[in-house]
């Protein structure tokens, strides 16, 4: 059918599928375990009473229902079809429910009540099979390792103490505060990204004179120049950009003190943004000042939902001839719309 004249809760459906097999979810063969409209088997159709879930899915590894899922068309609410689905699944004893209409979707956890949570937030996204599974004796699970917990929040921390030290260096404004951060941060985030190559047998042009431990081992006395001149020359000239700036701190204890805390971290085990998590405290720390830092912020939830109104497919491009100017930084992009 041509997807113009498609109806609308089709297009949700095909955006679904789609998702799914992204997943490894199987429409066919003998691993199948996406069934449309019906569950698999007849005791099991009996228990619904003549009712249709859009889709049952399987693990398949055993004949119980996993997951129910519920499509609307696009601008329904996805409350309405999220209660519909829950019914479905208690008569089936299928844990987990989702209901979407293409761009949100909202997920319900039946044995415990309530969303099921994934890595401290409730799950809002289609979610692979094995992943599933292990919502059948929990409704909440992690997947980040207790290490990227703690450097996360120790991260955070730093960033609050980095945050007033620089405050104390005479930089008022938050975004030459985030900068001068961002700067550092750069220097540990792209040391580790290395050494992770060269421990892989992956060749590669890095100046060893540039890495974290090289600049650990300048004297304090001497290592805002170092930094400055020869790491900055060397960066510069390997990416052919400008993507080092240099330090405008002058106190060199504040510059050791920072590098101090962040040394015993491994920047790229956190499984998040680093860089972004940084601009997003700077900008909290910084708002309720006049130098405010939202020109170049977008909240997270909204990138999320500009994504799904778009959904981007692997191999595509985007073009916006509006946008006049990309300013790339180390650690901050910038889009300025005409």
């Amino acid at each position: 059918m041509n997807t113009n004249t498609m109806p609308l809760e089709a297009e949700t459906r095909v955006l679904i599928d789609r998702s799914l097999e992204n997943l490894g979810w199987k429409f066919k063969g003998k691993d199948k375990n996406v069934f449309f409209e019906q569950p698999r088997t007849e005791s099991e159709r009996k228990k619904l009473d003549g009712k249709r879930p859009d889709y049952v899915l399987y693990s398949k590894d055993s004949d119980k229902p996993l997951i129910i899922i519920e499509a609307k068309k696009k601008g329904s609410r996805i409350d309405a079809a999220l209660e519909q689905g829950i019914s479905y699944a208690r008569a089936l004893e299928a844990p987990l429910v989702f209901a979407t209409d293409g761009v949100f979707c909202k997920a319900f956890h039946t044995v415990a009540n309530r969303a099921p949570i994934l890595n401290g937030e409730e799950v809002d996204e289609f979610i692979r099979e094995a992943l599933a599974l292990r919502y059948l004796a929990t409704y909440e699970v992690n997947t980040v390792s207790p290490k990227v917990q703690y450097d996360r929040k120790e991260l955070i921390r730093i960033f609050d103490e980095a945050n007033n030290m620089l405050r104390g260096e005479g930089l008022r404004a938050g975004i030459e505060r985030f900068g001068e951060f961002a700067n550092i941060l750069f220097l540990k985030l792209i040391s580790e990204s290395e050494q992770i190559k060269r421990e892989s047998g992956i060749k590669t042009n890095f100046d060893i004179a540039c890495s974290w431990d090289s600049i650990k081992n300048i004297p304090i006395s001497t290592r805002i120049e170092y930094i400055n001149k020869t790491v900055y020359e060397k960066l510069n000239n390997l990416y052919k950009t400008d993507i080092f700036t240099p330090l405008q701190i002058r106190d060199t204890s504040i510059l050791k003190e920072i590098m101090d805390k962040l040394d015993p971290l491994m920047l790229t085990d956190v499984d998040s943004d680093v860089k972004g998590d940084a601009f997003e405290y700077f900008l909290k720390a910084s708002t309720s000042t006049k130098n405010d830092l939202g020109e170049y912020f977008t909240p997270r939830h909204i990138v999320k939902t500009m994504v799904r109104l778009v959904n981007p497919q692997i191999g595509e491009t985007i073009y916006e001839k509006k946008i006049k100017e990309w300013i790339h930084k180390p650690t901050l992009y910038s889009l300025q719309s005409a």
